[in-house]
């Protein structure tokens, strides 16, 4: 029996892309609405430091994936290390 590894390809692409296609659509929604019916009279579509925000959403999921790719290391390094070698065997 053979397994087939290539949807583990396909699906991490795609996954890797949603967090961001989620964030256009929300963005198509909600921009619209707060064009149409803002809180505040003189809101604008960007704050003052828009760009802080976009670096923080590149770099904060980039960050958090490092993270888990760290520690799932770190717990299969001491797996081995714990398990004895007749359990592999």
């Amino acid at each position: 029996m053979t397994r087939n590894t290539t949807w583990h390809a396909e699906y991490t692409a795609r996954d890797a892309s949603l967090d961001y296609t989620t964030i256009l659509i929300l963005a198509c929604i909600f921009i619209p609405m707060e064009r149409l019916l803002p809180i505040h009279a003189g809101q604008k579509l960007f704050r003052r430091q828009w760009f802080n925000d976009v670096v923080h959403l590149f770099l904060n999921g980039f960050a958090v994936r490092i993270g888990f790719v760290a520690l799932a290391g770190a717990i299969m390094a001491s797996y081995s290390l714990i398990v004895p070698a007749e359990t592999f065997a």
